[in-house]
């Protein structure tokens, strides 16, 4: 397995928000102390996403394309290119851009409250519908799965108190919120594996629970 490593510039970084950090994992998610930081930029390859807006859309064509507005209104921290009613696109408007791979990340750049910016949803599936990242969303592919992060539990990372507070931090807007590939980079991320799953699947489960009353 390819070891990682952290570099000075995350070294420093890690330094000056260790405390904050550590704070936020043992007061909001139970989370041990001793686990390694590492930027957005040394775990995942940022991809490029398409730019086409629903006028371009069909119901059925050569790949699924996964608009912003389908982050946002989905209810799960992963999507099944096998099921659910996701839009279409012709193969000639996306020609360049990467098909989508299972554990690949998308997170939405926009959100018209601060509740949806950075909502994020992991590919499963993919092996039975090409598919594409579309509008306003941000494409990440694990560099090393298996070591910093694990296949299957990407979704999750929206739920970790110190990500989403660094997320909060960094999106800019008034009536729309953004957040930028440059910013999304920096954003610091422990490593992600079995010891941790748990604690974020329960998050998970107590947010769509909060959300139905």
């Amino acid at each position: 397995m390819q070891s990682m490593t952290q570099t000075p510039e995350t070294q420093g970084k890690q330094d000056t928000i260790i405390a904050t950090a550590n704070q936020l994992s043992n007061e909001e998610a139970g989370i041990p102390i001793e686990w390694k930081y590492f930027t957005f930029d040394e775990i995942f390859d940022f991809l490029a996403s398409g730019t086409n807006s629903r006028s371009d859309l069909v119901e059925t064509g050569d790949f699924l394309y996964i608009h912003y507005g389908d982050i946002h209104k989905h209810n799960s921290c992963r999507i099944d290119l096998a099921k659910g009613k996701i839009p279409h696109i012709l193969k000639d408007k996306v020609r360049a851009l990467p098909h989508l791979e299972n554990g690949d990340l998308i997170i939405a750049d926009a959100s018209e409250d601060q509740d949806g910016i950075g909502k994020s949803v992991e590919v499963i599936n993919s092996e039975r519908k090409a598919a594409v990242a579309g509008l306003h969303t941000i494409l990440l592919r694990p560099k090393h799965p298996g070591n910093t992060t694990i296949t299957g539990y990407h979704g999750l990372i929206q739920n970790i108190p110190m990500v989403r507070q660094q997320i909060l931090r960094i999106a800019t807007g008034l009536k729309v919120y953004g957040i930028s590939k440059r910013q999304l980079k920096t954003v610091l991320l422990h490593n992600l594996t079995t010891e941790h799953t748990e604690i974020y699947e329960k998050n998970e489960k107590q947010t769509k629970i909060r959300k139905t009353f």
